[in-house]
Formats: C-alpha cells, structure tokens, sequence
C-alpha cells in the first residue's frame, strides 16, 4: 500500500501551484468574459484546436 501522507511543506508547494494555476485560469476567464480574446488554442489528443468567436471569424475568413 503506497502512502499518501504529505509533508507540511509538501502541502504548501502543492497548494501555492494550485493557486498559481487557478489565478490563471480566472485571468484568463476574466479576459474572455472582457472581450478581450478573439479565440482559443487547446491542446488535446486530436492536437491543437482553435476555438474563435464567429463574429471575429467569418471577416477573418472573408478576407483571407
């Protein structure tokens, strides 16, 4: 049986990365929810996908 008991100093690294990663994800919440982003690059099993906004999409695609 394999231990799962963490050190004190264990748990604050873990806990100040998990911060980090959750105040990045608000950021970037934050900016979406703004306006601030046309689209969204997501990495996954299919490789990296790009998810945009239509109205920033079709001028994009017209003109190209």
């Amino acid at each position: 049986m394999i231990s799962m008991t963490k050190t004190k100093e264990q748990l604050i690294i873990e806990n100040d990365e998990l911060y980090s990663r959750l105040a990045e994800a608000n950021e970037a919440l934050s900016a979406i929810q703004r306006g601030d982003v046309d689209a969204i690059v997501v990495s996954g099993t299919k490789g990296e996908q790009v998810y945009s906004i239509s109205s920033a999409e079709t001028p994009y695609r017209t003109f190209i």
